[in-house]
């Protein structure tokens, strides 16, 4: 995404910023449905074994390794909704890279035992395979950006003198 704020101008770097911004409601939004909606309530796997060695523990630095209520995965989810807004908005290779930081970022919380390796792939994927096709494959995300262009500050708003 850095690379395409260095290339564009002002009103460039402006839309970025907004399609930034209704990326982040439309992640508030679907994952907060999919929390509703998904009846599925378990611990991560460090929560549900014994004798185990936590991540925070070994290295003593706070870490986000364990959960209550792991599925789906919010890290995933979100970073799926990433990869999803970068491949609509900036093209195929933006996306193939998206997808690869959605690896590089998410799995790793598997490894540490933060979450199953279903909370990421059937959780988080669900979730986005069903709710960000209606968003972002119909008109209503670009009317979302369209209207944060029309009332944001910072626009080319025509005055008109009476």
């Amino acid at each position: 995404m850095l690379s395409f704020w260095l290339k564009e101008n002002t009103s460039g770097r402006r839309r970025i910023v907004i399609i930034g911004l209704v990326m982040l409601l439309t992640a508030v939004v679907l994952n907060q449905l999919g929390q509703a909606l998904i009846p599925v309530k378990r611990a991560s796997p460090t929560l549900s074994f014994e004798h185990i060695y936590r991540v925070s523990e070994l290295l003593h630095i706070p870490t986000k390794d364990a959960s209550k209520d792991s599925f789906p995965g919010d890290h995933g989810m979100m970073l799926l909704i990433f990869s999803a807004f970068m491949l609509r908005y900036f093209g195929k290779m933006a996306g193939i890279i998206a997808l690869i930081i959605f690896v590089v970022f998410a799995f790793p919380r598997v490894m540490i035992g933060a979450h199953w390796f279903t909370d990421i792939v059937v959780g988080s994927l669900t979730v986005i395979l069903i709710g960000l096709p209606w968003w972002l494959m119909t008109p209503l995300s670009d009317r979302a950006i369209a209207l944060f262009e029309n009332y944001l500050p910072g626009g080319n708003k025509q005055i008109l003198n009476k």
